[in-house]
């Protein structure tokens, strides 16, 4: 008994099969190795893919995520995280920096240049500049283009000839719900998370914060998850041992000179804080995810 005959769609004189076979082995003979911050990681998704990607992941989370609508508190964090953004290995791309109204202790970055800090986070930190740190590391993750490689591992040849082919207009949709998690975070490897770690002390320093912010928080992180671990939930389910990060960010910053005009704090960042806190009280994305199912269930 025959079997069914594959069909090849003619492209120009070529078959589809043919290009097919044609992108992967370019791909495989180039490596699509990046320069510079991503000198050697592999990533099939072009820089203005990215950017539109993070655009349509941006309007989902805008319809599924409780966004702050203060324009004040909204501001102020889009001025700071462009301050760091500047100071980045990728300042001309344009950053958009949100704040998350819910009592998480997390922050998080998507492709193409979308920063969002939880409410939770600025609530607790005790200065400017370990707020301005943990941006600085999720700059680092778009830098990086963390995201873009974490789809290139999982999904390869398939993904980058479906993109180049258009046969898949809905792809992103699909990838967006396998690699992100409820709480909107990637499943970063922690590879990733330490070099995220690396160029945020390095952008914060170099924006002219002090870097041991880096260090006071994941001390702070430290000593939440023994007193409110609901808070941090999120961020110890996706990141590295506390441990590990504090003593990869000392040695770094035992390196660089910290002069005495470093920001460490500003009191416009407490005014920020205090308005903040008068707001009404909010959950964490679990508390919020887990009313949502019983109230479908």
């Amino acid at each position: 008994m025959m079997g069914k005959r594959v069909r090849s769609r003619k492209l120009g004189g070529w078959t589809q099969t043919a290009v097919v076979l044609l992108i992967a082995l370019a791909l495989v003979l180039t490596g699509c190795a990046t320069t510079g911050v991503n000198k050697g990681d592999i990533n099939l998704i072009s820089v203005d893919q990215e950017v539109q990607m993070g655009r349509d992941f941006a309007a989902e989370i805008a319809k599924t995520y409780p966004l702050l609508k203060d324009p004040e508190i909204n501001a102020y964090f889009q001025k700071l995280g462009e301050k760091l953004a500047r100071a980045s290995d990728w300042p001309d791309l344009q950053y958009h920096f949100q704040v998350v109204n819910t009592a998480d202790v997390n922050a998080f970055a998507i492709p193409g240049g979308w920063v969002y800090i939880h409410r939770g986070l600025i609530e607790r930190a005790d200065n400017l500049s370990e707020v301005a740190c943990v941006m600085g590391h999720e700059i680092g993750h778009v830098v990086a283009r963390h995201g873009t490689e974490l789809m290139t591992k999982q999904y390869g040849i398939a993904l980058v000839t479906q993109l180049i082919l258009g046969q898949n207009p809905k792809m992103w949709e699909k990838i967006a719900a396998q690699l992100f998690t409820t709480a909107g975070v990637l499943h970063y490897s922690r590879k990733h998370e330490l070099e995220a770690d690396r160029l945020g002390v390095r952008y914060a320093y170099k924006a002219g914060f002090n870097p041991n912010g880096m260090v006071t928080f994941f001390e702070k992180l430290q000593a939440l998850q023994k007193r409110e671990p609901s808070l941090i939930e999120v961020w110890f389910s996706t990141h590295p041992p506390t441990s590990e990060r504090i003593k990869q960010a000392k040695a770094q910053i035992a390196r660089l000179s910290l002069g005495p005009n470093l920001i460490t704090d500003e009191p416009s960042f407490h005014q920020i804080q205090k308005k903040l806190k008068a707001l009404p009280p909010v959950k964490t994305l679990g508390e919020i995810e887990k009313n949502r199912k019983g109230k479908k269930g």
